[in-house]
């Protein structure tokens, strides 16, 4: 898959969008109709139903608005779009969904992959929706905040919630640190080098304090709203 660095028409019958993706030296496509030659041929590969064009077009009509530019997703409602963006990254790229009931949908590429790595199949959509994630570690449904910050996992979230996470933490910490003098004076000893490799270079010094001072200010904030939200969830 190249950009095409000179004008021409998308190739598929009927369509006169402009191509800005070739697939091979004589098959140019425009965003939209290389993102459904992708899905239905992804589609035939896993053994999945092919959706024909007409099908995708018409699921499309569920996801533009008047003007033909794609809309949120339906289950999280983050801005989709056709193809990961200068950051290469595919989370917000528009997906096709094979549901549980042999229905079809689009989906942003998280929703996708986190729907086909979730013990709750459908459902796990319809939580998307009501911004709750699934821990897997204690079995309930939390809100978004209950859940730390993870990058490389769906949605920038951990699996498990906040709660969990701190006693999987406790209980590692017990185990392997505490109950091990060893290894606790190794870890120290690392921490301590680590800290002064820091404080030795003024620029990382620096930021080191500038990151801590943001994180005491988030988890403070974090702390503030979830004990309004308690305050609030008390009086009802």
């Amino acid at each position: 898959m190249k950009d095409i660095p000179t004008v021409k028409v998308c190739s598929r019958k009927g369509c006169n969008d402009l191509a800005t993706v070739s697939s091979g030296p004589t098959n140019f496509y425009c965003e939209k109709h290389y993102c459904f030659r992708r899905m239905r041929s992804d589609a035939r590969k896993r053994g999945k139903k092919v959706p024909t064009w007409k099908q995708l077009d018409e699921m499309l009509l569920e996801c533009v608005d008047e003007h033909g530019n794609l809309e949120g997703c339906s289950s999280c409602g983050q801005q989709m779009q056709w193809r990961a963006g200068e950051d290469r990254k595919i989370g917000a790229s528009i997906s096709l969904q094979h549901n549980h009931d042999d229905t079809e949908c689009f989906i942003c590429h998280s929703c996708n992959a986190g729907h086909g790595g979730s013990k709750l199949g459908d459902r796990y959509l319809g939580l998307t929706a009501k911004g709750l994630k699934h821990c897997v570690n204690c079995g309930k449904n939390k809100p978004f905040d209950q859940f730390g910050n993870r990058k490389s996992r769906n949605r920038g979230l951990y699996d498990i919630c906040s709660e969990c996470n701190k006693e999987r933490s406790r209980k590692h910490y017990h185990d392997n640190i505490k109950s091990n003098p060893s290894k606790r004076a190794e870890r120290l000893m690392h921490e301590r080098e680590r800290y002064a490799k820091i404080k030795a270079d003024p620029e990382k010094y620096a930021e080191y304090l500038a990151n801590k001072r943001e994180y005491r200010k988030a988890r403070r904030q974090k702390s503030m709203d979830r004990k309004k939200a308690q305050a609030v969830s008390s009086q009802c």
